[in-house]
């Protein structure tokens, strides 16, 4: 079992502050790794917290970590914090220096969703759970859709992904625009 989990609670911008997200990835690391004993013959972890979490460090993590998975193995990515989406629609995770207002420092759904979907991975199983506004909405509200920009993971993608890769790719996305 390859975890990688990220949060951000401590954000720049002290009126962005979360309570949880940080506790929500130790909390979701011990419930796996508790539960693991008998399912997996390993846990790998790495999880990255507040300042640590950037675009350099997620794909950092992908390309040396993530790959090493092997076909038989299983990955969980775990992502808590402030999603937004720009004025054209556009997902972006927030990192500490981020505001809702300039989120390009941010992670981009792209590079969220190469966690488990890049074609250099070899696990069969990939599972990604985010919880951020703008993840979980299953179409785009009206305004987005009249810019013309998509959910953040459209069924037709999410079904070109499970056949190109046979099955084995979970996301659960938690949240709406609120």
């Amino acid at each position: 079992l390859h975890v990688f989990a990220f949060g951000v609670a401590d954000y720049d911008e002290d009126r962005l502050d979360l309570q949880y997200p940080t506790k929500d990835v130790d909390d979701l690391v011990a419930s796996l790794s508790a539960h693991a004993e008998g399912l997996f013959t390993d846990v790998e972890v790495t999880t990255l917290k507040d300042r640590e979490v950037s675009t350099a460090a997620v794909r950092r993590h992908l390309k040396s970590v993530l790959r090493q998975a092997g076909e038989e193995d299983t990955v969980v990515v775990f992502g808590a914090g402030h999603g937004i989406r720009d004025a054209d629609g556009e997902y972006y995770f927030l990192t500490s220096g981020d505001t809702p207002a300039d989120p390009f420092g941010g992670i981009s759904r792209h590079d969220i969703e190469n966690l488990v979907t890049w074609s250099g991975l070899r696990a069969r199983r990939k599972i990604l759970l985010l919880d951020t506004c703008h993840s979980g909405a299953g179409s785009a509200d009206s305004e987005t859709r009249a810019r013309g920009a998509e959910p953040l993971f459209p069924q037709e993608h999410v079904n070109q992904i499970i056949e190109g890769q046979g099955g084995g790719t979970y996301i659960l996305a938690a949240s709406s625009d609120g």
